[in-house]
């Protein structure tokens, strides 16, 4: 394998483990906010809408694990995906509703919940799935040159994430 696509390929696991565990430290430290926003979401409320937010917590944390620790990455990345496209379908339904002021999926509360966050999550799935069949080699130098990629996938997906849920965005022009 060439060395380019091998930093990318590594790049692209970390970041997407990293997203998903700061998905899940945002659930521990957000835990009544974003436990509203599964009730929201998925349109049950009391124990079924906490046992999903729980669900949801273990799978973001197991699939981050597996694909840091490459252990399983083609699993962890296949778990986040499907994980990541649940998400986006119950966001999308939701939305279609009416019925979500806040989705939970930020470090503040935004309402409404920028569309952005829609195209967001299969974007995420989408990558998931490019980084499943990848093999993960033992290049030092792929490894290496990886970490700072990782972080700068990570920074920028954060950076997008606020430029998304600009209000400016995606405002409606009123005549």
């Amino acid at each position: 394998m060439d060395v380019a696509p091998s930093v990318l390929l590594h790049a692209l696991r970390l970041a997407l483990g990293l997203v998903a565990l700061t998905a899940a430290l945002h659930k521990m430290v957000n835990g009544e906010r974003t436990r509203r926003a599964a009730r929201a979401l998925i349109g049950l409320d009391g124990l079924c809408a906490d046992v999903a937010w729980v669900a949801a917590f273990a799978v973001e944390v197991i699939g981050a694990l597996l694909l840091l620790a490459s252990a399983a990455p083609k699993a962890g990345a296949l778990l986040l995906a499907v994980l990541w496209a649940v998400y986006g379908l119950a966001l999308f339904r939701a939305h279609r509703r009416g019925e979500i002021k806040d989705c939970g999926c930020s470090f503040g509360p935004r309402s409404p919940a920028p569309i952005y966050a829609l195209s967001r999550n299969f974007a995420l799935c989408l990558a998931a799935v490019v980084a499943a069949p990848f093999e993960p080699t033992a290049d030092t130098f792929a490894i290496v040159f990886a970490v700072p990629a990782a972080l700068a996938f990570v920074v920028l997906y954060f950076a997008a994430d606020e430029v998304g849920a600009s209000p400016l965005l995606f405002a409606r022009s009123r005549r």
